[in-house]
């Protein structure tokens, strides 16, 4: 009987150790690219279809579910889909998205710390209200973006400043020091002639997420993701082909940093 009582004290300390462990979480955020709006679910691969209970989603109204599809965004789906579910294999434990992102947004301002309106305070307060329901820990950003600051040659060269700055804060607003970042290069499309026309400065962009300097850092080439027919926006196989990327390398800063 003595021996049955510690084994069970044994296994229920063990437990609550292990439910103690912080769930970790990567944030999605960015522009139309990490929205996904030409993508269609109906073209999923099959085994991107169902719920995935080793990938929790974080919803302001619903909190933490399993992630699936139809409830990411209210039309398609970004690359947290595959992302969520190579990341969770490679890491082989369970692991949380948290997501925000609107299309056409820049960062010298909707992205900008500074104002108290800004996306990233919004993204920030939904970081805040998923602490509340569970222990998690940030381990990674990922960012896809680039395209609203081409269009100044101003916004365009303040980027690299910008960028950095973004990343210091969220490291410091989301307690991740060694926090791993990603950013989806923003492309110039199959026909970069047309596209430089409305985005003049993609190039000096472009440069600057490449040469971007901090230690947990990559940028990733995205030129070759397939597109919709307006030639910027990613179709379903490029969508879900980015998200094998994004967890790819960001797997390997992971793995990197042991």
């Amino acid at each position: 009987m003595k021996y049955i009582l510690l084994s069970f004290l044994f296994i229920s300390t063990s437990l609550s150790a292990t439910e103690k462990e912080p769930l970790p979480v990567f944030i999605l955020v960015g522009q139309s690219n990490m929205v996904g709006k030409r993508s269609l679910i109906s073209k999923l691969p099959k085994h991107l279809t169902p719920a995935q209970k080793d990938a929790l989603f974080y919803h302001s109204k619903k909190g933490w579910k399993a992630l699936k599809p139809s409830e990411t965004e209210k039309q398609g789906f970004g690359p947290e889909i595959s992302f969520a579910y190579e990341m969770q294999k490679l890491m082989q434990t369970q692991i949380g998205i948290i997501k925000f992102s609107i299309g056409g947004t820049n960062l010298h301002t909707q992205w900008n710390r500074n104002n108290p309106k800004s996306l990233y305070h919004k993204t920030i307060n939904l970081y805040k209200k998923a602490t509340k329901e569970k222990n998690i820990k940030v381990l990674g950003i990922i960012w896809v973006h680039g395209g609203a600051d081409a269009k100044r040659k101003k916004d365009a060269i303040a980027y690299e400043k910008n960028f950095r700055k973004l990343i210091t804060n969220f490291q410091e607003d989301c307690n991740a020091p060694e926090l791993k970042v990603l950013c989806g290069r923003c492309g110039t499309s199959p026909t970069p002639e047309a596209y430089r026309k409305v985005k003049p400065y993609i190039d000096i962009v472009r440069e600057a997420q490449d040469k971007l300097k901090y230690k947990f850092y990559k940028s990733v080439d995205l030129d070759h993701i397939s597109t919709g027919p307006d030639n910027v926006h990613f179709d379903t196989k490029g969508m879900v082909k980015t998200g094998e990327l994004y967890a790819e390398e960001m797997f390997k800063l992971i793995q990197d940093q042991k």
